[in-house]
């Protein structure tokens, strides 16, 4: 299509009105700045909400004249990328629902928003759904320009904070294993501390168990280590390590760190949890499996962590 049969095309949608030479420069230049398949859908949607037409079935000149001064308007906007289309229905909803209201702000403060969601890894499509969705409903509940404000303010230091955390970082409160435990121990000793810690507060009880049973295994290879006796754990190929119930029953033969009987005990039941979460398919661990075994558990943790040289 060319500006002229574009012209002709808005034409015959106002006839029997026709355009001016100014009108048919305006509408050449929307039709270099953009694609011809936006200024149709644009010219579609401005005859639908501007033209109006009279007790003869032709168009009014007032709603031509109405139409054609949208039409750029239009184009504009619907060449703006989703983001910046929610952004401005956005500051359009707040200007008409509060009696005061900061449009350079708004702007800056939704922006705001929409980077710190890019920083969560959100892509354009999501964002803009959620401007649409929660953001609007925010809109929509705030009694005055603070409220919304601050409530928006809110979500950008929320999610900048989140942004900020690192990825690496296990969210846990001590609930197992105290940080003061394993402090000044490997970092990895640590992290499954932590990730022991975590586990159980989520409700994650096969992954603690299995975990609780991870780091009994490699305290008790500490041990052997610190001992010099490492070879005792290993297979006939020195390549890997006899299985955790051959290691524990070892372990407590082994006069370099007498374990007690309880202590054997205590041990096998962590490992039968572990065993039970990580192989058996119709087995979920609850916390009434763990629970009983914590305060036992910690005890054999600190055991070993003093044993193994840790400590």
């Amino acid at each position: 299509m060319t500006p002229e049969e574009f012209a002709a095309y808005i034409e015959e949608k106002i006839s029997p009105y026709t355009l001016r030479e100014n009108g048919r420069a305006a509408l050449e230049a929307l039709f270099q700045k953009y694609p011809e398949e936006l200024l149709l859908e644009c010219a579609g949607i401005g005859l639908q909400q501007y033209l109006r037409r009279g007790p003869d079935g032709t168009p009014t000149q007032e709603s031509v004249e109405n139409f054609l001064s949208k039409l750029g308007g239009i184009a504009y906007n619907r060449a703006r990328s989703p983001i910046q289309q929610e952004i401005a229905r956005l500051k359009n909803k707040g200007k008409r629902a509060f009696s005061y209201w900061n449009d350079k702000k708004a702007e800056e403060l939704l922006l705001s928003y929409v980077q710190a969601l890019r920083g969560a890894g959100w892509d354009d499509g999501r964002i803009a759904e959620n401007l649409q969705t929660e953001a609007g409903a925010l809109t929509a509940r705030a009694r005055n320009w603070s409220q919304w404000a601050d409530g928006l303010r809110e979500w950008v230091e929320d999610w900048e904070k989140r942004n900020r955390k690192d990825p690496e970082t296990v969210e846990q409160h001590n609930t197992i294993i105290p940080d003061a435990v394993v402090r000044g121990t490997p970092a990895y000793i640590q992290s499954l501390s932590r990730q022991i810690n975590a586990s159980y507060e989520n409700h994650l009880y096969d992954c603690c168990a299995v975990m609780m049973r991870r780091l009994l295994e490699v305290l008790l290879v500490l041990c052997f280590q610190h001992a010099g006796k490492e070879e005792l754990i290993l297979d006939r190929d020195g390549a890997r390590y006899l299985p955790l119930d051959r290691i524990i029953q070892l372990a407590g033969q082994n006069a370099a760190f007498p374990l007690s009987p309880n202590g054997r005990a205590d041990m096998r039941a962590v490992k039968n949890l572990g065993n039970f979460s990580a192989h058996r398919i119709y087995y979920t661990c609850t916390q009434q499996d763990i629970q009983p075994h914590l305060l036992k558990y910690r005890g054999i943790v600190e055991e070993l962590l003093y044993k193994s040289g840790l400590r």
